[in-house]
């Protein structure tokens, strides 16, 4: 079993590696990254560093994936993409898998039906299991 820590509780406190580093000083094994920003492919290197000076291992990528049932096709499609590039970047740090986070269902029932909306995230999420099977992560 490893002991893992979210990134987001040094959001504002310190930087990365600090907070990595005090984690496992504290005696964490694994650290779960959410960076409240999109990551980059700079952002590759940059934590596999943070993640061998630390001495910890990088367990999941936490990402909002609420728009991947937009009512909007073009978004649909968009975030779907985005999913998919910010997993191969998890994929590059050394990450295990995605936490996914789908948000809500924004529209109450009042202007589309609810059965639609969870039609279109189902088909997403569908699409990001295949992606993150074919390069060995789980979402």
């Amino acid at each position: 079993m490893k002991l893992a820590l979210h990134q987001s509780t040094w959001w504002g406190l310190v930087d990365d590696v600090s907070g990595m580093k005090f984690a496992k000083k504290v005696g964490f094994d694994s650290y779960d990254l959410f960076p409240g920003r999109s990551l980059s492919p700079k952002d590759g290197p940059f934590f596999r560093n943070a993640f061998k000076t630390s001495g910890l291992t990088p367990s999941a990528l936490t990402l909002v994936g609420g728009t991947l049932s937009d009512f909007n096709q073009p978004v649909r499609e968009f975030s779907l993409g985005w999913v998919k590039g910010q997993l191969e970047i998890a994929y590059d740090i050394g990450c295990e898998m995605m936490v996914l986070a789908l948000g809500s269902y924004d529209w109450e029932g009042k202007e589309l039906d609810p059965k639609i909306q969870m039609a279109w995230l189902v088909e997403g999420v569908k699409a990001v299991g295949d992606h993150a099977k074919n390069i060995g992560m789980k979402v």
